[in-house]
């Protein structure tokens, strides 16, 4: 082998070796309310999850429909992780004492 040819495996073979290193890691579930029915304030969230755009940052977003239950109460009652609700609502809940 050649000086050149030599190097030249030798970068081939630190160049394969590191290729993109990707972990197995299990994905971390999160939940999110509805205030409402699904309608275009939540076209983001739909969209993001079926891009697959949550999977790619190691989400599984889990989107609650909307119930009887305010979003503000279901997240203080840690039934979700994240809701979509209006202004009223969270100072309401929260002058109440709602975390």
């Amino acid at each position: 082998m050649t000086m050149l040819s030599r190097r030249l495996f030798i970068a081939a073979a630190l160049i394969t070796g590191l290729g993109p290193v990707t972990s197995v890691s299990a994905q971390q579930t999160v939940t999110v309310a509805l205030d409402w029915t699904p309608n275009t304030n939540h076209v983001g969230l739909y969209v993001a999850q079926a891009k697959g755009f949550y999977a790619e940052a190691g989400l599984d977003v889990q989107i609650l429909p909307y119930t009887d239950t305010a979003a503000g109460t279901l997240i203080a009652n840690r039934v979700a992780d994240f809701g979509i609700l209006g202004s009223i609502g969270l100072f309401t809940q929260r002058t109440a004492g709602a975390d």
